[in-house]
């Protein structure tokens, strides 16, 4: 009798090969379910950084239009600086080369011998 009980409890922490397939497969799915969480988290990141930079790609876009009126406004003043200086030169009369200029000064191309 002493046997069947120790036999008895032996067969007890010996685990039915059903039970140990269910729980390799119950680890298994478990550890399925934790790549595909960590999985989901990532593309959750990936989805929150991708629309982080489509507003910052608009806000580039915004400052290039930005910049391109700048640009159109520095190319009309750029046009006009002939005109003003067409403009400036003949309210000037220093500039103005159709008055002779008052002194003239003559450099001798030879030594002078003394």
């Amino acid at each position: 009798m002493s046997r069947q009980k120790n036999q008895n409890k032996s067969d007890a922490h010996i685990p039915e090969p059903r039970e140990s397939i269910s729980n390799q497969a119950s680890q298994a799915k478990l550890n399925l379910i934790r790549e595909k969480t960590l999985e989901l988290e990532k593309i959750k990141e990936m989805n929150a950084m991708s629309n982080g930079l489509v507003l910052l790609f608009g806000d580039v876009a915004d400052s290039m239009k930005d910049l391109s009126k700048g640009a159109e406004g520095v190319s009309k003043i750029m046009e006009n600086w002939d005109y003003v200086f067409r403009i400036m030169s003949m309210v000037n009369p220093e500039a103005n080369p159709s008055t002779p200029n008052p002194t003239v000064v003559k450099i001798p191309s030879h030594p002078v011998s003394s």
